[in-house]
């Protein structure tokens, strides 16, 4: 469940999609200014409401294609789960176009010489609007201590990639949405237990950085923003260090 991936000591990263194309292709042409090829997107990349998934994914994958890009990304809570599992399974995760990659949790990867792991899925905070096995996967928002213990037995990794944010961090001296803390003190074991040096979310739709202390380790955990954010939801991650550097909203208008 590994691919090897070569770069050029950069990777593109992107926040919460949520189905909007037009911005897509416009942070897709930001970073490909940034002379970025490859894309790690931290979920949400879809969104429930898209009324034909194949259609949608088909039109990412040729926005991707176009940039000449290529984007891998976790499960969010809006990803109408059963179709991305219904694809091939390749070598590098569920293979959705040809530029398009979904990798499914506990699923590794290598940029260059850096461990990723994914561990998406995050609570869904309104679901009245939702039925369940239509557009809505309840078994698919929490991350599950079993699921976490297989992880970490895997082996060690340098970066984890999940929708939510550890429970660790911190926000204004509380939690947001109590339903998802079983998924956020499971990613605070996951993070710990792999050892990794950083952590990248989604979800919140805020940027932050934050660091945090697990089981006597220092790890820093970075939180990407939305689509339609003047800032903060398109950076590109320095494999070298593993800094995070944002894209200026003022770049992304530009590549509208």
């Amino acid at each position: 469940m590994a691919t090897h991936t070569q770069s050029h000591g950069k990777v593109g990263l992107l926040g919460d999609i949520h189905g909007d194309l037009d911005w897509l292709e416009a942070a897709c042409g930001t970073l490909v200014s940034a002379e970025v090829s490859h894309i790690i997107q931290v979920g949400d990349f879809q969104h429930f409401d898209h009324p034909n998934p194949d259609q949608y994914y088909r039109a990412a994958d040729q926005i991707l294609g176009r940039q000449g890009l290529r984007c891998v990304f976790i499960g969010g809570n809006h990803e109408h789960f059963p179709y991305l599992r219904s694809q091939r399974l390749g070598a590098s995760g569920y293979i959705i176009g040809k530029n398009l990659t979904f990798v499914d949790r506990g699923w590794r990867w290598t940029i260059g010489d850096i461990r990723f792991v994914a561990l998406g899925g995050a609570a869904t905070y309104r679901t009245a609007p939702r039925t369940e096995g239509v557009n809505w996967w309840p078994e698919d928002e929490i991350v599950r201590a079993e699921e976490v213990a297989a992880i970490v037995q895997a082996g060690p990794a340098d970066v984890l990639v999940c929708h939510d944010a550890p429970g660790a961090v911190r926000f204004d001296g509380e939690q947001p949405f109590p339903r998802g803390e079983e998924t956020r003190q499971n990613l605070n074991v996951a993070a710990a237990g792999l050892g990794v040096q950083l952590v990248l979310h989604g979800h919140l739709h805020r940027r932050m950085t934050n660091q945090i202390e697990l089981a006597g380790q220092t790890i820093r955990v970075e939180g990407l923003g939305k689509a339609g954010q003047p800032v903060g939801a398109v950076a590109v991650l320095n494999l070298g260090d593993l800094t995070v550097t944002d894209l200026s909203g003022e770049e992304e208008r530009a590549a509208a």
